[in-house]
């Protein structure tokens, strides 16, 4: 008996080992998982295929067992004694007629129909067996036609599921190793307790998603549904992908992650895949052999959680079967894959074929109510609608830069109509800022309240305790910045305060807000900024210290102001990156995460304004018969109005652009604010002001070219500089079996397909 290793990572266990014209080898994590639900054929795969041409059973025979030689894995036999030993044994047949012998067992010629072949693989006995891990099913067609015309045939294979998880032939053997034998295997015990660790991490942070009811009536009847895209509108699709200014990325989301979102392409790079991988497929043999984890549990176990379907996302089959290389005579029409299904199963497959992008949904009919499934089909057409499939991507790019620049200057009009109003009213009554914005927010609440019974399109939030808890972070960091703010006004000289260029009194120490946002975004995202982006966050910032150099205060502030502002600073910018991460918690909407917002800081605001006294203050101004109430009730009631307005902008501009970009609009805001400030209210420039203008411009501008310069040759250096790991593995693959050539047994099948031919 011998033995053979191709890569120098395998262990002896893992290898293929020889015992006259047998091969051998254990069975690899991933392919014993699946063994327990293969008893009733769950995984089973299938692909239906159906060209035209003529098929002579001698012929099909021998092509059959040319590809049983070229791929031993459909050859191949499970041998067990239990699950603790399963062995996957190959037999090399001593000559051709041996392997055609070997290869009819597994051939079927009959003249059932597309929905037949389905139906069987799906719902009937098991074809496949642990001595048969493949089967070809050739259907004839029933009406015979003349010898000139072409007829159609459907080929359907079916393999279990774990088949396709061993990449390629060893050179010496022909015969793949597992999956797990040829990844690298983390050595240290450091190593693989740090992945053991991350890995329950990653898991607790995953959720369920809504899903349809269930209600089992009866044995699996599984049902099929296919829609499918043209090629204008697929080669659309396909080419934004590539160049990444519009990902496919249809409605069909929960909790912030869609079909191919930035967070699953993060992770399928991240440099934790593989250790992952291997873990995940160790625990699935444990769970299938019925044996505790290979890991101790550290991170606490969370309520169980339900997805609301499968997703297999086959990708390109054009690149798997390259039309130009067939016969004249052989035309390939169309191709379905599924997998046999559990009870109660729920499968949705994508791929592209003849250029058109394909969607494909299997499910059990007896475990929903009836026409649940039908309407959540017939709602997918309108989800892929909202992809934008504008066939001039001329067009479609622009429409989404002019609704950034909408949102933007929507949010920068309301908001400098805000602060010249905040101004004016606060001239009027300077001891009342508190009572300002409560009054606005209280008007914001109002407004939205209102806004709700005139239209459907604005819906308040349920105030319920699991949405609280979910925006605890955000509403806790916005009372803050108010808490903060506040505590910075009172230690800080008032002239130091207003050389601050800041929108309202919570912008305090404007000059380190946006390198704490960039840092915030930073760490939240795990993504770093381009150098040009923080060079021209340097340059903003260093336009704000010019403009709040303190050289002509008589006195310097408190020490503790200063470290107020700076939290207020910090405050400010991780308010920015939450907000953008808690739309998700209420649907995505606008409307309710600014209620939320705006109801949460007024009970601050009452409860801060009690405790400074400025509501005593408030009541005696109006009791006082001395005070003129009118331009705080008409400046109350233009700031409320725009306050609303502000509310909606400043949410929708970090939701349409990012946190930093939002910021970066606010410091090109504040120079509008000076300057209206001049031409309205008399203020006066000073050459450090000018100087801080004219920096935090250029700063602003540069950021707009460093954004506007994105094109598609860069996204293309940035994809090729960080390439999805399993793609380069698939390729590497390709490249080793390209590079090993053909087996001996393959060249004689080769050989004698000649001479037949």
């Amino acid at each position: 008996m011998s033995s053979c290793n191709t890569n120098g990572t395998t262990t002896t266990a893992s290898m293929w080992q020889q015992s006259g014209p047998t091969y051998q080898r254990p069975l690899g994590p991933s392919e014993i998982a699946f063994i327990p639900a293969s008893a009733d054929g769950t995984g089973d795969m299938f692909l239906h295929l159906t060209p035209t041409s003529f098929m002579q059973p001698d012929r099909v025979a021998l092509a059959w067992a040319i590809l049983r030689a070229r791929h031993p894995t459909l050859a191949s036999r499970v041998v067990s004694e239990s699950l603790s030993v399963l062995m996957k044994q190959v037999h090399c047949p001593a000559n051709v007629s041996e392997a055609i012998k070997e290869a009819k067992p597994s051939l079927t010629f009959n003249g059932a129909s597309e929905q037949e072949l389905f139906d069987a693989h799906m719902d009937g006995p098991r074809v496949l067996t642990e001595s048969r891990l493949s089967h070809l099913t050739i259907a004839t067609p029933t009406v015979s036609s003349s010898g000139t015309n072409p007829r159609s045939y459907d080929l359907f294979i079916a393999a279990p599921h774990f088949i396709g998880d061993e990449g390629p032939s060893t050179r010496t053997l022909g015969a793949p190793l597992s999956l797990e034998a040829q990844l690298p295997q983390p050595k240290a015990r450091f190593q693989r307790a740090a992945h053991a660790v991350s890995l329950q991490l990653c898991q607790a942070r995953k959720i369920g998603a809504p899903t349809l009811p269930r209600e089992s009536k009866g044995e699996r009847k599984t049902a099929l549904r296919e829609i499918s895209l043209d090629e204008e509108k697929t080669a659309w699709v396909l080419k934004k992908q590539g160049r990444g200014s519009q990902r496919l990325q249809c409605d069909l989301r929960f909790g912030g992650d869609g079909l191919g979102s930035d967070s699953t392409i993060a992770s399928t790079r991240s440099p934790l895949l593989v250790p992952k991988s291997l873990l995940m497929s160790a625990g699935r043999q444990a769970r299938a052999k019925g044996n505790p984890p290979p890991y101790s549990e550290i991170v606490p176990s969370r309520a169980p959680s339900t997805a609301l379907c499968g997703i297999s996302l086959i990708g390109n089959l054009d690149r798997t079967y390259i039309h130009e290389e067939y016969a004249p005579s052989v035309e390939l029409l169309t191709v379905t894959t599924a997998s046999r299904l559990r009870p109660a199963g729920f499968l949705l497959l994508a791929h592209t074929f003849r250029a058109k992008l394909w969607f494909h949904l299997v499910w059990d009919q007896n475990c929903f109510e009836a026409g649940t499934v039908e309407r959540f089909w017939e709602a997918l057409p309108e989800m892929l609608g909202k992809i934008n499939l504008d066939t001039n991507s001329d067009s479609a790019a622009m429409s989404s830069q002019l609704q950034v620049v909408g949102v933007v200057a929507f949010y920068m009009i309301a908001a400098l109509v805000m602060v010249m109003g905040n101004k004016m009213v606060l001239n009027d009554a300077p001891d009342l800022p508190l009572i300002l914005m409560l009054l606005q927010n209280l008007s914001t609440v109002g407004l939205l309240t209102l806004t709700s019974k005139l239209t459907d399109k604005v819906q308040l939030p349920q105030i319920e305790m699991r949405t609280a808890k979910q925006l605890a972070p955000l509403l806790i960091i916005d009372v803050a910045g108010f808490v903060f703010s506040t505590l910075c006004l009172r230690d800080v000289e008032a002239t130091f305060f207003q050389h601050l260029l800041t929108v309202n009194v919570v912008q305090i120490a404007r000059s380190l807000v946006l390198p704490f946002t960039i840092i915030v975004s930073a760490i939240h995202t795990r993504r770093h900024p381009s150098t040009m982006v923080i060079v021209a966050a340097s340059i903003v910032t260093v336009g704000f210290f010019v403009g709040v150099s303190p050289f002509n205060l008589r006195t310097m502030p408190r020490p503790m102001g200063l470290v107020y502002g700076f939290l207020s600073s910090l405050s400010i910018a991780v308010h920015t990156v939450v907000l953008k991460g808690s739309l998700p918690i209420v649907g995505g909407s606008v409307t309710q995460l600014s209620y939320w917002c705006k109801l949460s800081t007024a009970f601050a605001l009452g409860a801060l304004s009690l405790i400074n006294g400025e509501a005593v203050r408030f009541v005696s101004l109006l009791s006082s018969g001395t005070w003129d109430w009118r331009v705080f009730l008409w400046g109350n009631l233009v700031t409320g109005i725009f306050g609303f307005l502000i509310s909606i902008a400043g949410i929708l501009s970090v939701k349409v652009t990012s946190p930093v970009t939002h910021i970066f609009s606010s410091s090109a805001r504040s120079v509008i604010q000076t300057l209206l400030g001049v031409k309205l209210f008399h203020d006066t420039l000073s050459g450090n002001r000018i100087a801080s203008l004219a920096i935090i411009v250029s700063g602003t501008l540069l950021y707009t070219w460093v954004k506007s310069r994105r094109t598609s040759d860069e996204w293309q250096e940035k994809q090729e500089a960080t390439p999805d790991i399993e793609a380069q593995r698939l390729l590497q693959w390709d490249d080793e079996k390209n590079a090993a050539g053909v087996s001996e047994r393959e060249k004689a099948l080769v050989s004698v397909v000649g001479e037949k031919a």
